[in-house]
């Protein structure tokens, strides 16, 4: 899964033209090493090389239009958003798809153009795949081949591969799929994300841990399977890239909901502590009922303790996933931290924010994997330093680092 299980993109209604640039050299090598500090521009943007790259413009969907922030706020993602949709969708080459006059099914529409223009871009970084090369990686993964003749079916074929793994994110992005975890791990192959998060993270690592060594198996039966899918993973990365470099943006603000029971219980201590804090300083005066018996704190409701002691924000270092999904909308994000698993509900959900640089983000609804309804980004995973609370609704000028330094040694970090 990617955010959510939506495999539908977006809703949009596009009001701006844009311009489609496409490359020469297409032949683009990226050599990535992370390592070193975390700073504000981050390890990942510190370290990134490239090399016979002819153009600047990438090889997939290019926005022409500037944002005038260098940082993409939050809120100002769905503009972005919104702008490219219209370019995407008033394009000559989808006429075949602007003929449907049901506007109900605009946002449909909408999502097969765009998810079309995606696979294009990222086939067009995949040049340096031979004939045979592809033919045997579709074989590894039960792909047809291509009946055409020359060239014409080695890029059919080419479109088969890129199309079948950006529906497999849609669908899920990790779990018992082993295409999916195929992807993390050529992810974690080519940008070197030894310290990404393995899938022994996962509940139920009994299960997936046989999944993960199939995908291991695979890849390493089939060395033309793991060199298409790093061409696969390297033209998506290279398309972002000039995405952002085409608008001006060089950090992007990003949210995640997700469940994690260890940090939701020390965020819950921490608010608890706030509470504590506050009543021995007589900051707030309790009018509760001594015959109630409700188990938050004394004669505190729940609705009360809500409304006298605001959600704070705690720094944390998260290990994610090679891959990991997250939103340019805070509420988007919101929504994924619940859960209606065994464990129950949003006892165990937690949201995290974090200013990153664009190297670290992999692809875009417009450059690769991500849903474009959620308005994702998918970023390369190891450690993260975030902003973390109990719902978006945490206030940062709570911030539990200062209210208790005492409990502060250093950011704690999270598998």
């Amino acid at each position: 899964m990617v955010l959510g299980s939506e495999s539908v993109l977006f809703d949009f209604s596009p009001n701006e033209i844009g311009a489609q640039v496409a490359v020469d050299n297409l032949d683009v090598f990226l050599k990535a090493s992370f390592g070193g500090n975390r700073s504000e521009a981050g390890r990942y943007a510190a370290n990134v090389r490239w090399q016979n790259q002819a153009s600047e413009k990438g090889t997939g969907f290019i926005s022409p239009n500037k944002m005038k922030d260098p940082l993409l706020r939050q809120g100002l993602g769905h503009g972005m958003f919104l702008n490219d949709v219209l370019f995407l969708s008033q394009q000559d080459s989808n006429a075949d798809l602007m003929s449907n006059d049901n506007w109900d099914d605009r946002d449909i529409r909408d999502a097969k153009v765009a998810k079309r223009e995606v696979v294009k871009g990222i086939v067009a970084g995949m040049q340096n795949i031979t004939q045979k090369e592809i033919e045997n990686a579709n074989d590894a993964l039960g792909l047809p081949r291509s009946n055409l003749p020359n060239d014409f079916g080695r890029q059919e074929m080419l479109n088969t591969f890129a199309q079948h793994f950006v529906d497999q994110w849609a669908n899920t992005s990790n779990d018992h799929e082993t295409d999916s975890l195929m992807v993390q791990e050529v992810v974690k192959r080519v940008f070197n994300l030894e310290d990404s998060a393995t899938v022994d993270t996962f509940e139920n690592f009994s299960d997936i841990k046989a999944v993960q060594k199939d995908a291991e198996d695979k890849l390493k039966a089939t060395p033309q399977l793991e060199k298409v899918l790093t061409a696969f993973v390297k033209a998506q990365y290279a398309n972002t890239q000039a995405y952002f470099a085409s608008k001006g943006i060089t950090e992007v603000v990003v949210s995640r909901g997700m469940n994690h029971p260890e940090l939701a219980e020390d965020l819950k201590d921490y608010r608890f502590g706030h509470f504590g804090r506050m009543t021995d300083n007589e900051e707030i005066e309790l009018q509760g009922d001594p015959e109630r018996n409700d188990d938050i704190v004394g004669n505190i409701t729940e609705e009360e303790f809500d409304k006298f002691v605001p959600e704070g924000v705690l720094t944390v270092s998260m290990k994610m996933r090679p891959l990991s999904s997250f939103s340019v909308n805070r509420f988007v994000a919101d929504g994924f931290r619940t859960s209606d698993g065994s464990q129950g509900s949003k006892d165990i959900g937690v949201f995290l924010s974090a200013k990153i640089p664009v190297a670290r983000i992999f692809s875009t609804p417009f450059t690769g994997v991500g849903c474009l309804k959620e308005e994702e980004f998918v970023v390369l995973g190891g450690q993260l330093d975030a902003k973390a609370s109990r719902s978006s609704a945490g206030d940062e000028d709570f911030d539990y680092d200062i209210m208790f330094p005492s409990k502060k040694e250093e950011i704690k970090s999270y598998g």
